[in-house]
């Protein structure tokens, strides 16, 4: 059976510390976020962080803490030059703030209930992601523009699933 959650991160920007990003990746990255934690669940965590990769919000998912918790892999590299290309004035910023990272839980023991114990793995692995365009591509002013109407860079991954159990 199939099972989907849908966890929504207060914005950084509306009444929302550091601290409290920072609570909400964590819960998330140490496996509270609410969904069953008692079999293989392929995770898969995207959206806008409105956090930079050194953040510590993002650095939560990125990184790991200890081998039994393997950190979270993003599906673009955090050093991509930006997601986010914004002109404010004659103020023009580019970041990183967009991110798709995956990975799943996995639970080796499992027992039947009789007796029998086998192991049960699953897998996610990126495939492909939708190029990012050139800055030849990209309008002179920025995000957003007549070829992109966000400000935000449209960012698409594809992902193989995979399931193993043996009992």
């Amino acid at each position: 059976m199939r099972k989907y959650e849908s966890i929504s991160l207060r914005s950084y920007w509306t009444y929302c510390t550091k601290k409290q990003h920072l609570s909400q990746a964590t819960s998330i990255a140490e496996n509270e976020g609410g969904y069953d934690n008692t079999c293989d669940v392929p995770i898969l965590v995207l959206g806008d962080f409105n956090a930079e990769p050194d953040e510590d919000a993002v650095q939560t998912f990125v990184s790991s803490k200890d081998e039994r918790t393997p950190p979270f892999v993003c599906a673009y590299p955090v050093d991509m030059p930006y997601s986010t290309w914004k002109t404010r004035g004659s103020n023009a910023v580019r970041r990183v703030i967009d991110y798709i990272s995956y990975k799943t839980f996995s639970r080796h023991q499992r027992s039947d209930g009789m007796g029998k114990v086998g192991a049960h793995r699953g897998k996610i692995e990126c495939t492909e992601v939708l190029a990012l365009p050139s800055d030849e591509d990209m309008e002179s002013h920025g995000l957003p523009g007549f070829r992109s109407p966000s400000d935000h860079l449209a960012l698409a991954a594809r992902f193989r699933i995979t399931s193993t159990c043996t009992l």
